[in-house]
C-alpha cells in the first residue's frame, strides 16, 4: 500500500475518513477520448482511463498543475456538449452498484462565459441511470456554477436505483460557444464526497493518505488517528479541511456563499434532523477551545439552517477578521446582524466581507454599500454577472431597439388565475383602476401571456416556478415589446396618471426610485425604443439562459443597480433624465390597512400620491370591516376620489411618441 502521511503512521491509530473511488483523479495517466459508448478494448481499461465525449463536444486534454483536465467545447449547432469518465449509458460505469448512493464532485473552471443560449444542464453535473432499459438522464443535478470566468467546485449525491442495469455521470459545458475545464475528480460512497482526496498529494498535518493498491490505479484513501477525536467532533485539522463545507452547504442554501470558495466538506448534504446534533457538538468543541475556527463554523453552519440569528453572531463575531475566515462566513455574519437590525455591525461586517470576496474590487464594494448593505452576496454576484455580460448585454439592447418608434399605449396588469381566483384587495385595485378615464386597461393572465409575447423555451421552462422572476421578466418584455405602463395587481391608482408622460420625460422610463440606483419595480412607465428597457430585458435574457432561478426576490431590483452602476450611458440617463420620486409617499396608504378607517390620516395618505402599494398579505385577526382594508375593498372612498379637484388637463401618455 502506498500512502502520504505528515505523521508517523507506525504509531497511529486510525480510521478511515474518506475514500475517493475516481482511480485516476488528476488525470495523470492520459485517459483516452473517445466518442464510442464503448470503445475497442473498454471492459480492459480502468474506469479513470477512458473519457466519452459526446458527438456535439470537442475534448482534449490541458494541463492542471499536478494532473491534467478535460476541455471541452462544441463542435456543431446544438449545445449538448459534455463528457462521461468512465463512459456514459451501456453499463454501470464508474464500479458503481446498484441500491448504493454516491457523491460525485468536480472542479470546473471558465476561461470566459459561455456564449449563446446555454443547454439547461450548462455548467453541472448530472447523473443518470437505466433500469429495463428505460434511461433517467436526468437522475439527479447538482447545483450549476455561475457563467463567470474561475473555478467552481460542484458536487451531487444520488443514489442508483436497486433495479438498475445502467448507471453514469455526465460532466456538461453546455453551450455552442466557449469552453470549459473539468479536474479534480471525485467519486465517493455516500453524500460526503465533495472534498477533493488525491492519495499523491501530502494531506494535512495529522493525517495518512494512501492508495489501495497502485498508484493512480485505485482508490485514495484517508486516515485520521482516532486518538485525536473528540466526542462527537473530528479532529480540529481534520475539520478545518472537511467539515467547512457544513458552513458552505448551509451557507449556499442561504445564498451566501462565494463562488470558488476552498470550502470543503465531511458532512455534505446533512439532512435538516442533524442540523440539531451538529450545532451541539460545534458549542462544545468551541468551549473546549474558543481559539480554534473550524467548530465555530460548524456552529454557525448549524445555526444558519437552524435560523438561529444570535448563535451566528456568537459563533463568528470573535474570528470574523480572521484571515483564514473567508467572505462566505462574513456575509452569513452579516446577515445575521441585519436579521437582529444591528445596522453598525451589519456594515462593518460588509465591509470586511467585500474586502474579502474576489468578485469585487474596492470602489464596486464602495458603490454597492452607499446604497444599502442587504444583500451584498447576491448583489456583487449580480453584478460580477453584468460585468462578465456587458458588451453582449450591450449588443443584444442594440438589435432589439432597431424600429421601435417611441410608443406607449397601454396600462398592464397580470395575474396568473384571473381576477375571479383574486384576493379581495387585489380585485378591488383592478376595479378601480377599471374607473381612471382615459386609458387602454389590458389584464393578462397566465393563459393569455402566450399571445402577447413570445416566450423563449428558456424562460417557459425555467422560471415560471418563480412566480415573482417570472412577473419580473414579463413586465419588461411587455415594456420592450410594446410600451406603456406595468401597474402590479396590488397597486391602487387614485390620481391622474396622464402625469406619467411628464415622469418619463427624455428618459423614456420612469420608475419609483429606492435610492441611488435601486429602484421599485411594482410601477413601471417605458417608451418601447427605452434604453434601459432594452438593456433590462437583454441582461434578464442572457442570465435565465443559463440559471435556473433567480438569486433572491430583489434579483430584479440588483440587475438594475449593476447596470446603472457599470454601463454609463444606462447611469446617466437614470440620474439626469426625467423626473425621480420616491416611494414614500406611495407606500403610507399600505401603512393604514390594518388602521381605523376615518381618522383623517387614509385620506392624507390616498391624497399624497397618484399610485399606491399596497398588499393583500393580511391575517385573517387584521381584517375587518372597521378599516381602512375593509373600507377600500367595500369601495368607500370612490366618493371622496370622485369629488378630488379636477387637475389642469396634461399631454395625455396614451398617444404620445418622440
Amino acid at each position: 500500500m502506498h500512502e502520504r502521511t505528515a505523521s508517523d503512521p507506525s504509531t497511529v491509530r486510525d480510521d478511515l475518513a474518506l475514500t475517493n473511488l475516481f482511480l485516476n483523479p488528476r488525470l495523470r495517466r492520459p485517459p483516452l477520448l473517445s466518442a464510442d459508448r464503448a470503445p475497442q478494448d473498454h471492459l480492459e481499461l480502468d474506469p479513470g482511463d477512458w473519457v466519452y465525449v459526446h458527438k456535439h463536444a470537442r475534448a482534449t486534454l490541458v494541463d492542471d498543475g499536478d494532473g491534467q483536465a478535460v476541455r471541452i467545447e462544441g463542435r456543431t449547432d446544438s449545445n449538448d456538449t459534455h463528457i462521461s469518465p468512465g463512459g456514459r449509458d451501456g453499463g454501470l460505469r464508474l464500479g458503481m452498484l446498484p441500491g448504493r448512493t454516491y457523491t460525485f464532485a468536480a472542479d470546473v473552471e471558465l476561461e470566459a462565459p459561455l456564449r449563446g443560449v446555454l443547454h439547461v444542464n450548462a455548467l453541472r453535473i448530472v447523473a443518470g441511470w437505466s433500469t429495463q432499459g428505460e434511461p433517467t438522464w436526468n437522475g439527479a443535478r447538482s447545483a450549476a456554477a455561475q457563467n463567470v470566468p474561475g473555478r467552481t467546485r460542484l458536487a451531487v449525491t444520488f443514489t442508483v436505483p436497486v433495479d438498475a442495469d445502467e448507471a453514469w455521470v455526465r460532466l456538461f459545458g453546455g453551450a455552442r460557444k466557449g469552453a470549459v475545464r473539468w479536474s479534480r475528480f471525485q467519486l465517493s460512497e455516500g453524500a460526503n464526497g465533495r472534498a477533493f482526496l488525491d492519495a499523491a498529494a501530502a494531506p494535512p498535518d495529522g493525517l495518512t493518505a494512501r492508495w489501495r493498491g497502485d498508484p493512480d490505479r485505485s482508490a485514495s484513501e484517508l486516515y485520521v488517528d482516532r486518538d485525536t477525536l473528540s466526542p462527537g467532533l473530528l479532529d480540529e485539522r481534520l475539520a478545518v479541511w472537511l467539515q467547512l463545507e457544513a458552513f458552505e452547504v448551509a451557507a449556499r442554501t442561504a445564498g451566501l456563499v462565494v463562488p470558488g470558495s476552498d470550502l470543503t466538506t465531511a458532512l455534505g448534504h446533512a439532512s435538516n434532523g442533524s442540523w440539531p446534533k451538529v450545532l451541539e457538538a460545534g458549542e462544545i468543541a468551541t468551549e473546549e477551545d474558543p481559539k480554534a475556527l473550524a467548530p465555530r463554523l460548524l456552529t454557525a453552519a448549524a445555526a444558519v439552517r437552524l435560523k438561529n440569528h444570535e448563535q451566528v453572531v456568537a459563533a463568528l463575531a470573535p474570528i470574523f477578521d480572521d484571515p483564514a475566515v473567508d467572505a462566505t462566513a462574513c456575509y452569513a455574519l452579516a446577515r445575521a446582524y441585519r436579521l437582529l437590525h444591528r445596522a453598525g455591525e451589519t456594515y462593518d461586517v460588509v465591509g470586511a466581507a467585500t474586502a474579502k470576496d474576489p468578485r469585487i474590487d474596492a470602489a464596486g464594494a464602495t458603490e454597492l454599500m452607499a446604497a444599502t448593505t442587504n444583500y451584498t452576496s447576491e448583489r456583487v454576484a449580480i453584478r460580477a454577472f453584468v460585468g462578465a455580460h456587458l458588451d453582449q448585454i450591450r449588443r443584444m439592447a442594440h438589435a432589439g431597439r432597431a424600429g421601435k418608434t417611441g410608443e406607449m399605449p397601454y396600462v398592464f396588469v397580470y395575474w396568473a388565475q384571473g381576477m375571479e381566483a383574486a384576493p379581495p384587495i387585489v380585485r378591488a385595485c383592478y376595479e378601480r383602476l377599471r374607473r381612471v378615464p382615459g386609458i387602454d386597461l389590458r389584464l393578462l393572465t397566465e393563459a393569455s401571456v402566450p399571445y402577447w409575447v413570445d416566450v423563449p423555451g428558456h424562460i417557459r421552462h425555467r422560471v415560471p416556478t418563480d412566480k415573482a422572476a417570472f412577473a419580473d421578466w414579463l413586465r419588461i418584455a411587455l415594456l420592450k415589446e410594446y410600451g406603456g405602463i406595468w401597474v402590479d395587481a396590488t397597486c391602487y391608482v387614485t390620481g391622474d396618471p396622464s402625469v406619467v408622460d411628464e415622469l418619463v420625460g427624455d428618459r423614456r422610463f420612469f420608475a419609483f426610485r429606492y435610492n441611488d440606483a435601486r429602484i421599485s419595480s411594482w410601477f413601471l412607465a417605458a417608451r418601447n425604443n427605452s434604453y434601459i428597457v432594452h438593456m433590462m430585458h437583454a441582461a434578464l435574457e442572457i442570465y435565465h439562459r443559463s440559471h435556473d432561478k433567480a438569486t433572491h426576490y430583489f434579483f430584479f431590483h440588483d440587475i438594475f443597480e449593476a447596470l446603472a452602476q457599470l454601463d454609463d450611458r444606462f447611469g446617466e440617463i437614470w440620474e439626469t433624465k426625467g423626473q425621480h420620486r420616491d416611494t414614500r409617499g406611495a407606500h403610507k396608504l399600505q401603512g393604514q390597512l390594518r388602521r381605523p378607517a376615518g381618522t383623517g390620516a387614509d385620506l392624507a395618505a390616498i391624497d399624497g400620491s397618484f399610485v399606491h402599494k399596497l398588499t393583500y398579505k393580511l391575517k385573517p385577526h387584521e381584517i375587518t370591516p372597521a378599516t381602512v382594508a375593509g373600507a377600500l375593498v367595500r369601495g368607500d372612498y370612490e366618493r371622496h376620489l370622485m369629488s378630488a379637484p379636477e387637475q389642469p388637463k396634461r399631454r395625455r401618455f396614451v398617444i404620445a411618441r418622440r
